[in-house]
């Protein structure tokens, strides 16, 4: 993967973890939604713990609760009004 995989992974996960962050405090969902980002968040940092540890920090097969979680939040932003 090299240096410059290691950064592009570590870009993605960032994003995603503003994402969640986001939506995670958005007054605008529900607080069950709410709850699933912050525990999306809680997810994203659980797994990169995990990959420094001896795991992957490329996606695998353990972290497809994580990637559903990632592409529902992509689904939630995309259905923002339109301002």
């Amino acid at each position: 993967m090299g240096l410059v995989g290691l950064a592009l992974l570590i870009a993605y996960y960032l994003h995603v973890w503003k994402g969640f962050r986001a939506l995670g405090s958005n007054a605008y969902l529900t607080p069950a939604m709410r709850g699933f980002f912050q525990g999306g968040c809680a997810a994203l940092v659980a797994f990169a713990v995990a990959g420094m540890s001896g795991g992957s920090l490329r996606p695998d097969n353990e972290s497809i609760p994580l990637w559903i979680a990632i592409g529902i939040m992509y689904g939630v932003a995309a259905r923002r009004p339109a301002s």
